[in-house]
C-alpha cells in the first residue's frame, strides 16, 4: 500500500477544522499554527486514486476529515458490498470506530486524488473533554449514520 504524503497545514485547512470541528467558540481566528499546536499528532496528507484509508473491520480509533478530493464509504455485509455515502470536502469520517471500541464498520477508499486531515484519536481525546458540542455533534453523526445497528447495540 502506498504511504500517504505529509503536506502542510495553511489558512483553508485552519478554516476547515475550525467550522468542522466546532471551534468558533474556542478559537475565533484558528490559525495554522494553532492547529499544529492543538493536532500535534494529526496532519494534512495527500492520498492517491485508490487508495485505501480504512478497511472494514481494521482497527484504528482516527478521525478524518476531506479537505479536497472524493471518498467513497462501502459497507460489506454478508456478500454484498454498499456503498452508503461519498464524501467531498468537509466531510467527516471514522466516527463510528472513534466512538465505538475501534473497529472500523466501513471501507473508505480515495475516488480521486485527495487532501485529508487525519485527527489522531489522542489529539481528539483532549478536545472532546473541552468541546462538549463536538461530542454531541460526532455521537449524533454516528448514531444516524449506524441507523438500526445503533438501536441494536
Amino acid at each position: 500500500m502506498e504511504e500517504a504524503v505529509r503536506l502542510e497545514i495553511n489558512a483553508g485547512v485552519a478554516d476547515l477544522l475550525k467550522r468542522v470541528l466546532r471551534l468558533e467558540g474556542f478559537f475565533p481566528e484558528f490559525t495554522p499554527e494553532e492547529a499544529v499546536k492543538l493536532f500535534p499528532r494529526s496532519g494534512l496528507f495527500a492520498y492517491a486514486r485508490g487508495q485505501v484509508l480504512v478497511l472494514q473491520g481494521w482497527p484504528g480509533r482516527d478521525l478524518y476529515i476531506v479537505h479536497a478530493g472524493r471518498i467513497s464509504i462501502e459497507k460489506m455485509s454478508d456478500s454484498a458490498t454498499t456503498t452508503v455515502a461519498t464524501l467531498g470536502p468537509g466531510g467527516l469520517f471514522g466516527e463510528i470506530a472513534f466512538l465505538r471500541g475501534g473497529v472500523r464498520t466501513a471501507t473508505a477508499t480515495v475516488l480521486e486524488d485527495s487532501k485529508i486531515f487525519r485527527l489522531n484519536y489522542s489529539d481528539m481525546q483532549y478536545l472532546l473533554a473541552h468541546n462538549n458540542e463536538l461530542s454531541v455533534h460526532l455521537k449524533a453523526l454516528a448514531f444516524e449514520r449506524l441507523g438500526d445497528d445503533a438501536r441494536a447495540s
